[in-house]
């Protein structure tokens, strides 16, 4: 009887899965709860905010969410990631945990870091510990883990995330 009840639930279960298709493979990103504000926004935010996962099946060119975001005024504030290679003004990583600043923590890069790219040098004096804030516009690209996720299914799902264009960055007192 076991063998027979056993026998049931392992033909259901494979049935019920779609052999060698991943399922689920684009989940929308929960946006639930956000929102942009007109003072200065965490890095959890402005990322969560301003990225998308889109599906083949959803594509649609003409209606695109975050083409309405390009150019974007935002302002954001965090920590710059201690990247072990050296920070520049030119591009660093913005996180919302101050941690990540310590000159004498090496941790890997924290997964939700943001992008911030500068043309402006930083101050010759600044402490890279102290919180940095910084005001700018959006601009979203496509993620390039491949570009696009491909599951081999004729599905794909493509991510955008945004990086922060610096119009000025300052540091705490």
């Amino acid at each position: 009887m076991k063998k027979i009840v056993f026998i049931i639930i392992a033909f259901v279960l494979f049935i019920s899965c779609k052999h060698g298709q991943q399922t689920g493979f684009c989940l929308p990103i929960d946006k639930g709860g956000l929102t942009l504000s007109s003072d200065w926004n965490n890095c959890k935010t402005i990322g969560t905010l301003f990225s998308w996962n889109i599906s083949s099946d959803d594509w649609d060119a003409s209606h695109r969410p975050f083409d309405t975001c390009n150019g974007m005024a935002v302002k954001v504030s965090g920590w710059i990631y201690n990247n072990p290679d050296g920070v520049t003004s030119g591009m660093f990583y913005l996180t919302d945990n101050p941690l990540y600043a310590r000159p004498d923590t090496l941790l890997p890069m924290p997964h939700d870091a943001l992008t911030i790219k500068s043309s402006k040098p930083f101050p010759a004096s600044v402490d890279m510990t102290k919180k940095c804030f910084v005001s700018g516009h959006i601009s979203i690209f496509q993620l390039h883990t491949g570009g696009v996720l491909d599951y081999g299914d004729d599905k794909a799902c493509y991510v955008f995330i945004p990086n922060v264009i610096a119009d000025s960055i300052f540091f705490a007192d």
